[in-house]
This record gives C-alpha cells, sequence and structure tokens, in this order.
C-alpha cells in the first residue's frame, strides 16, 4: 500500500498517515512521547511540497509513524472486529468531504508552520502546540462543520503569530 513511487503521493499517504497518528491520540489513555512528537513534527515537515525527500525516505516516515500509532493504541493491532477509528485516512478522500477548501487551508498552514524556521526544540518542548497540532491533524480528516474548521484555522493563526513573535525575541 506504501510502495508509490511517486513523491507528491507518497507524500499524500504520509499526511494520511499523520491524520492516522492523531487519531490515536484523541481520547487515549496513552499519551504521546518525546519520541511520538518527534516522529510527527518531521513527518509534517517532509509533507511540505518544498522538501526533497525520496519515496524510500517517506515510506520509512511512515512506519516510523504507524510503529508510534502502535505504541498508542497497541489494543487495535489484536482487535477481533476493527473499527477504522485510528486507520490512515485516505487524502484524496478529502476532495469529496464538505468543506474541503477549507481543510486544505489548514493543512497547508500546519505544514508551513512545521517547515518553516520554527525551532524544533521549541515546539517539541511545548505540549500545548503539539497538542494543537494532533487536534488539527486529527480535525482534517473527520466530518466537521465549516465553524470548527475556522476556529482552528484562526487557532492556527495565533500560534504562528505567538511563535513569530518568539523568534523575534529570541535574536
Amino acid at each position: 500500500m506504501y510502495k508509490e513511487e511517486n513523491p507528491q503521493i507518497a507524500k499524500g499517504q504520509l499526511i494520511g498517515a499523520l491524520i492516522g497518528l492523531a487519531r490515536a491520540t484523541d481520547g487515549n489513555v496513552n499519551r504521546p512521547t518525546e519520541e511520538t512528537d518527534r516522529a510527527f513534527l518531521k513527518g509534517m515537515q517532509m509533507c511540505f511540497p518544498h522538501w526533497e525527500e525520496s519515496c524510500q525516505q517517506i515510506h520509512d516516515q511512515i512506519e516510523v509513524i504507524h510503529e508510534e500509532k502502535w505504541k498508542l493504541v497497541s489494543r487495535c493491532l489484536e482487535c477481533a472486529s476493527p473499527c477504522g477509528r485510528n486507520n490512515d485516512c485516505d487524502i484524496a478522500g478529502l476532495n469529496g468531504m464538505k468543506n474541503a477548501q477549507l481543510r486544505y487551508v489548514l493543512l497547508s498552514g500546519l505544514l508551513f508552520m512545521a517547515s518553516s524556521s520554527i525551532s524544533d526544540v521549541k515546539l517539541l518542548k511545548d505540549h500545548k502546540i503539539m497538542g494543537f497540532f494532533y487536534r488539527a491533524f486529527f480535525f482534517i480528516g473527520y466530518d466537521c462543520d465549516e465553524k470548527d474548521l475556522i476556529l482552528f484555522i484562526n487557532e492556527l493563526g495565533e500560534w504562528q503569530y505567538k511563535l513569530s513573535f518568539q523568534m523575534d525575541s529570541d535574536e
């Protein structure tokens, strides 16, 4: 399933895996670790269009994402009747979801934010922003209202402003 040789399609599969990991963090007793956060952030960065990753590197990152997901929801691997709640999202299916344009605006903003010059260390140490990333990715693949997506886009803008301001004050 994840042996696509087209980098753009492979990046779409990686986004789908990120949504699957975000789904696994929602309402789960097991919380993401720093390793989970690091894998998630690296996956986000690899999805940004200007990152030149090979398909093999993308597939390797998908495997890392899956390993982190199964650490959070290990019982799902053995479930006799899987519900699909923590499955990867078929990114092509976003086009058919309501408010697809808003989902893509949110996704683009998230990927830009992760790939910008903001320090990985700052992002990884801030549990609030990593929590925002997980919730936002969850909602990208979730059937939600326009109002919910707009709230996430607004919160994304607040985070971008806050982090940009922090970067300026660190220099």
